[in-house]
């Protein structure tokens, strides 16, 4: 099964073969990451979900189009481009920077009095109302930076050591880190929609404590998943995630 990008809307990777599944998920990439992180959960999933990655602007093949440096900017616009696809149960996933996009975006739609997620997936990231301990590194210099990419083990080596490509994606990944170490959480009321929680079990971005803290931002049940690996577990566990997606949507 292959996906297809939405004609005449590049944001969305839909798979075409799944059009009587019963619920979309719509993913969210981690920081320097595109609609490729989830490529080969549309073919893996159950039939009955329709797996949809979003594809950010100034990654892949929207890699000449104008980045967004705010969230809160990127996700009024994200709520315009995801209104008309949301006519059947969906539900939201994201990882890292995606789990911010994904919250924010939650309480967007909520604001347009458009139809709500089913449930939201929050991944590699601790509650947003909690303070960042670790000093920001959008803005250091190139070798410092570097070095950041290597120890946070996200990106291939080969990427890291390939001077053509960093040129290339080091914009975007200042960017993206600008724009989730610049966010700002404002207080609003909790939402209504049942949560997943996923943590690392070796993931040092992340504790069980402040990955509980996420459940402050619903009414409705919080469910906390530890899975085994690092900050990137979602790159090595696809099934195992997607199991969870799959058990835990079937709670509503």
């Amino acid at each position: 099964m292959q996906g297809t990008l939405v004609k005449s809307n590049p944001w969305f990777l839909l798979n075409s073969c799944k059009k009587s599944s019963s619920i979309r998920i719509f993913c969210l990439p981690y920081a320097g990451g595109g609609a490729s992180v989830y490529h080969s959960w549309v073919a893996s999933a159950p039939n009955h979900i329709e797996v949809c990655p979003i594809q950010l602007p100034g990654r892949e093949n929207r890699i000449s189009e104008e980045l967004f440096d705010n969230i809160q900017l990127l996700t009024k616009e994200l709520a315009t481009q995801i209104e008309p696809h949301v006519d059947k149960p969906y539900a939201l996933f994201g990882h890292s920077m995606g789990a911010l996009i994904v919250f924010e975006l939650a309480r967007e739609l909520r604001r347009r009095k458009i139809r709500e997620p089913e449930r939201l997936f929050f991944s590699g990231r601790i509650a947003p109302h909690v303070p960042r301990v670790k000093p920001p590194i959008h803005d250091l210099n190139h070798q410092s930076f570097l070095k950041c990419l290597y120890d946070l083990n996200g990106t291939p080596e080969s990427i890291l050591q390939n001077e053509e490509l960093m040129e290339l994606f080091m914009p975007m990944l200042r960017n993206d880190f600008k724009m989730v170490e610049t966010y700002e959480y404002i207080d609003e009321a909790p939402l209504n929609i049942p949560f997943s929680v996923l943590r690392g079990s070796e993931d040092s971005e992340t504790s069980a404590y402040f990955m509980n803290e996420w459940s402050k931002h619903t009414v409705n049940s919080c469910i906390q998943h530890l899975i085994k690996g690092n900050h990137f577990f979602l790159n090595d566990q696809p099934q195992k995630i997607l199991d969870l997606i799959n058990e835990d949507l079937s709670f509503k």
